[in-house]
């Protein structure tokens, strides 16, 4: 719970590399995966947080994306590459729910 401040249920996923036994991506998820009923807005609220603090990284302005609105309408808030070579990228997603369509929120 809580995550980042207010950010409500999380879950975590590590991914390892097969050869190298090395983390090489860590994913996070709010919404509808981990709470039966998720507040969309707080939601868009965190991910503009972590946008805010990635835009404070010094991320490299080449391959910078914030905002863009891709044809499956999921949402990059933030996507960026660092000095090392090592790429973040935050994602709003909003799927549709059982038998329905996707539920409403402001990105």
């Amino acid at each position: 719970n809580d995550l980042l401040p207010d950010s409500g249920k999380a879950s975590l996923f590590y991914v390892f590399g097969f050869n190298s036994k090395r983390l090489i991506q860590v994913n996070v998820l709010w919404g509808r995966t981990t709470e039966e009923k998720p507040d969309p807005q707080r939601v868009v609220d965190t991910a503009n947080q972590l946008r805010t603090h990635f835009l404070n990284q010094g991320f490299q302005k080449k391959g910078l994306a914030v905002n863009s609105k891709l044809p499956d309408g999921s949402v990059p808030a933030f996507r960026g590459v660092d000095a090392k070579g090592r790429r973040v990228i935050l994602l709003l997603v909003n799927p549709p729910r059982q038998g329905g369509s996707a539920c409403q929120s402001k990105y």
